[in-house]
């Protein structure tokens, strides 16, 4: 394919179960410009199987790991100038800059249908992760933190994350359950569980020989999300339909600050109400709003003794679904806006994410779907 790429796929899936399969992918690539190359490998295997008229099992496995390198950014007046181009990097600051990361998950699904038409499902899983960053954004303007006498070896940050979790979901979906001529309701409670370590670094390279001139990050963190969920679906007079619920969640983190030579944990609990109304005003059109309330992990690094950590978000969305009769052309248009309690951006001085205050955001989505004739 284009800048010299090629990818290679395998499929098997033996039996007569479409739910058994194993499949692999290979992957490289020369990029789109200097010091772009990439390489990659997935393999994902599932087994399925019945162990009864009611029960059912699946065990999946998957493993991926990718590596590329990076051109590094270069400055606008150079490229401006002719000295050089877009696409290209740096001789020396653009060395040895690259990112590598894997991933290894395995879990199993185990389903469950009782004789009234519920529907139990209980599925753990097992993760382990690992990513390595080696960019430079700004050049050549950082010092040590630790020695301020040392300076001038360039930028290249070096940025490290290894994971191990493990969690597990567990939910009963109960059959729907007539109230009256007009309603009809169905209920999912279920509850939610990850506990993961993970080792976190970061440090600025010398890119000649990569060796470490400063240190900004050496800890260890370990996370836990214990949550809970009451999703309620009600039906009324055969157009309206009201969905959602509460959910709630204990989140803990504890850091163990290496450079610091201290141990900090914060904890709360998030809980936050979802709700979804559509009605059907015709089959041609269906108007939908919705609100919810949820969190966003913020950066370990910057959590404080006894401080929350999350930032909260609330979300407010409406629009509509309209299709023609027989579904040749489907459309959807939705207005959103999020309020974001402490937003990471982008600072290139750092190197990374930073926490910044809150933000808001606003904005639509629309699509259009059309099948005019049956072979288009």
């Amino acid at each position: 394919g284009s800048f010299n790429q090629a990818r290679i796929v395998g499929i098997a899936a033996p039996g007569d179960d479409e739910e058994t399969f194993v499949a692999f992918a290979l992957r490289r690539s020369d990029g789109f410009g200097q010091s772009r190359a990439s390489q990659s490998a997935s393999v994902n295997a599932q087994y399925a199987l019945d162990l009864g008229p009611h029960d059912r099992l699946r065990v999946l496995a998957t493993a991926y790991g990718g590596r590329s390198s990076l051109a590094g950014v270069v400055r606008q007046d150079d490229v401006d100038a002719g000295r050089i181009g877009y696409y290209d990097s740096y001789p020396l600051l653009a060395q040895n800059q690259g990112v590598q990361s894997s991933r290894v998950i395995v879990g199993a699904d185990y389903d469950h249908v009782a004789p009234g038409g519920g529907r139990l499902e209980f599925a753990p899983w097992l993760m382990w992760t690992d990513f390595r960053a080696r960019q430079n954004f700004t050049g050549n303007l950082q010092s040590s933190q630790t020695d301020p006498s040392v300076f001038g070896l360039g930028d290249l940050f070096e940025t490290t994350n290894t994971e191990t979790a493990a969690g597990a979901t567990s939910r009963y979906h109960t059959a729907p359950v007539r109230l009256g001529s007009s309603a009809e309701l169905a209920t999912e409670p279920g509850v939610f569980v990850r506990a993961g370590h993970t080792d976190q670094a970061k440090r600025l390279l010398d890119p000649t020989d990569l060796q470490p001139w400063d240190r900004r990050i050496d800890a260890a963190l370990d996370t836990l999300d214990v949550g809970a969920y009451l999703d309620l679906d009600l039906r009324l007079w055969k157009h309206l339909r009201i969905s959602g619920g509460p959910r709630v969640d204990l989140l803990e983190a504890k850091v163990d600050d290496h450079l610091a030579g201290a141990t900090r944990a914060a904890s709360g609990i998030a809980a936050g109400p979802r709700i979804t109304a559509a009605y059907d005003v015709a089959h041609e059109i269906t108007p939908v709003i919705s609100y919810g309330e949820g969190f966003r992990s913020l950066d370990a690094q910057s959590l404080q003794q006894g401080s929350q950590p999350y930032s909260k978000i609330r979300s407010v969305e409406a629009g509509f679904r309209a299709q023609t009769p027989g579904e040749r052309y489907a459309t959807t248009l939705s207005l959103f806006e999020t309020w974001v309690g402490n937003e990471l951006v982008f600072e290139a001085p750092a190197g990374g994410m930073e926490t910044e205050a809150g933000s808001v955001r606003r904005g639509f989505v629309g699509s259009l779907l059309a099948k005019p004739w049956d072979w288009l």
